[in-house]
């Protein structure tokens, strides 16, 4: 009896395993609750996802593969990448855009650069005027930090562990044991070409995303 009951329960696993498998592989709705974001953006309804990190995004980190990139940020935005573009910048040698379905602009979009090893960087919105879309996805530091947000907010949030720097044009620094999460700010001229804590938080990154004059 305890033989037919193993047998039943090891039966019951392997078909758990390939039905997820099988999931994985598609990118399909059967996934887990925990690899599925539980809010869905509209054009009318923004999703905060407190999710980058130093050394990636949610539960994906450097090292990993274009395809398992894929499929973690798909479940994540809830709508895949563009085509993979080939990059000569440095280190990176292929990227992965996705622009927000949801905004009219298709920003603040998100990329995702990789090297050799795999996955190697990351970089949400640009050197640019930051917008704040009423609908779509807004991916944010783990502790709320997102484009858009003034850096004032930045400080509140990570108090003497973040830094302004007036290197190209104005960038702001948040440096943790994990590793650093970096951007460029638009100045207090409404430009990028100055930088205080009234500036806003134009982009943010974080690895490698390019040669050194590419990012902050």
């Amino acid at each position: 009896m305890k033989h037919l009951r193993l047998m039943v329960a090891t039966g019951i696993a392997t078909i758990a395993t390939a039905i997820f498998a099988t999931a994985l592989a598609s990118g399909s709705s059967y996934l887990p609750h925990t690899a599925r974001r539980s809010c869905v953006p509209t054009a009318n309804k923004r999703c905060q996802l407190d999710v980058l990190r130093p050394d990636g995004i949610a539960s994906l980190r450097f090292g990993a593969s274009v395809k398992t990139a894929r499929l973690v940020i798909d479940a994540l935005l809830h709508q895949g990448g563009l085509p993979t573009q080939s990059s000569g910048s440095c280190a990176v040698r292929r990227q992965v855009i996705w622009q927000d379905q949801w905004t009219a602009n298709a920003e603040p979009s998100l990329t995702l650069y990789f090297g050799r090893s795999g996955l190697i960087g990351y970089q949400v919105g640009a050197a640019q005027e930051p917008r704040r879309p009423l609908g779509g996805w807004m991916p944010a530091t783990v502790r709320g930090l997102h484009v858009g947000d003034s850096l004032s907010t930045g400080r509140h949030l990570y108090g003497s562990s973040i830094r302004l720097s007036a290197e190209q044009g104005g960038v702001w620094v948040i440096r943790s044991a994990n590793g650093t999460i970096e951007g460029y700010a638009w100045g207090e001229g409404r430009g990028h070409t100055d930088v205080g804590w009234s500036s806003l938080v134009a982009s943010i990154d974080a690895g490698v995303v390019g040669c050194p004059a590419a990012g902050p």
